[in-house]
């Protein structure tokens, strides 16, 4: 259910069970993607990660985050642990805030993040770690190469196998 699905500090996005979801989100579109870490594009131990990149406009007439809360609560078994997971997020069911921003989702991508796709993970260096010296690493993919690209069917295969694992 909806409500199962949740960020652990340190993983990805969206995770459940051994699927997760890492979100990238873009005020235009474009094929450069910012990375963070080793772990952000290493899909869970035994499963499958897909990469989000949506492009986000503000919008006075867009759906408020509240409205987007209220909508993917409708998919939760448990509406009360679907909210009380958000209020561990820092999201307040009530928060005046959720209706100040209104955005539009006008472009969406989906890709399977597997062996194929471009990323740096900790298997790829020679200890499985950075150099203790070595603090924060970042990089940029150019999905404008990147292979695993997502149809609609896709995507939409991906997103209920979330919910209903």
């Amino acid at each position: 259910a909806a409500s199962d699905v949740y960020k652990r500090q340190g993983e990805h996005d969206l995770v459940r069970e051994s699927l997760a979801i890492e979100v990238k989100s873009q005020a235009r579109k474009a094929n450069l993607v910012e990375i963070n870490g080793l772990g952000q594009l290493a899909a869970p131990r035994g499963g499958e990660l897909a990469l989000v990149v949506q492009v986000v406009e503000s919008r006075p007439d867009g759906t408020s985050l509240a409205a987007m809360v209220d909508r993917v609560a409708t998919l939760a078994r448990d509406r009360g642990q679907f909210f009380d997971r958000l209020a561990l997020l820092g999201i307040l069911r009530n928060d005046p805030a959720l209706e100040t921003f209104a955005f539009e989702v006008t472009d969406e991508r989906w890709f399977s993040v597997d062996d194929g796709f471009p990323r740096l993970v900790s298997t790829d260096l020679v200890d499985g770690r950075l150099h203790p010296a070595i603090r924060t690493l970042s990089y940029v993919v150019d999905l404008s190469t990147a292979s695993g690209s997502l149809d609609e069917a896709g995507s939409r295969a991906f997103r209920e196998r979330m919910i209903s694992c």
